[in-house]
């Protein structure tokens, strides 16, 4: 599931025989893409930064940071987080455990200390082998250290999908 905030237009299309309800709208694509993202980074409810800055107490739901993302279309990168409780008891159990090594991995990641990050990652896999998010961060880490970071970097991945 892929959450996401913002203006739709809806409408039905066809006539008397066929119709079908339609929606269309920047946010509806930006819903699209974060579902589609589930996979891939392994969540089973992935909220934008936006939607989750509106909800009022974000205490009702534990969830965690999956890093900065710059999606297809878009120019900005943002934040996007998973909804922990969405998650089976194991996979939620272990997230849980390990949240605040995870979000100190995180940090250090978006501040470019890597070798920091890195070590937090390790951390958490050791605890949580089923997080392939850490291991993708890992990867992106040796990656982005065999060249120097640009000065625009804001440790957005972009995603093509």
């Amino acid at each position: 599931i892929g959450l996401h905030r913002g203006p739709v237009i809806m409408g039905i299309i066809g006539d008397e025989k066929r119709n079908d309800v339609n929606v269309l709208s920047d946010a509806v694509n930006i819903a699209s893409r974060l579902e589609s993202l589930t996979r891939p980074l392994n969540s089973q409810i992935i909220v934008s930064q936006s939607t989750l800055g509106e909800v009022s107490d974000q205490s009702f739901f534990t969830y965690r940071n999956l890093g900065r993302y710059r999606l297809k279309g878009k120019s900005q990168a943002t934040d996007l987080f998973e909804i922990i409780d969405a998650e089976d008891n194991v996979s939620r159990n272990l997230k849980t455990k390990t949240y605040n090594t995870y979000n100190l991995a995180i940090e250090s990641f978006n501040k470019g200390s890597f070798n920091i990050a890195k070590e937090y990652f390790q951390l958490v896999l050791q605890e949580n082998p089923a997080d392939k998010l850490c291991q993708r961060f890992i990867d992106r880490i040796s990656t982005l250290e065999k060249s120097p970071i640009p000065t625009d970097w804001d440790s957005g991945e972009v995603m093509e999908k």
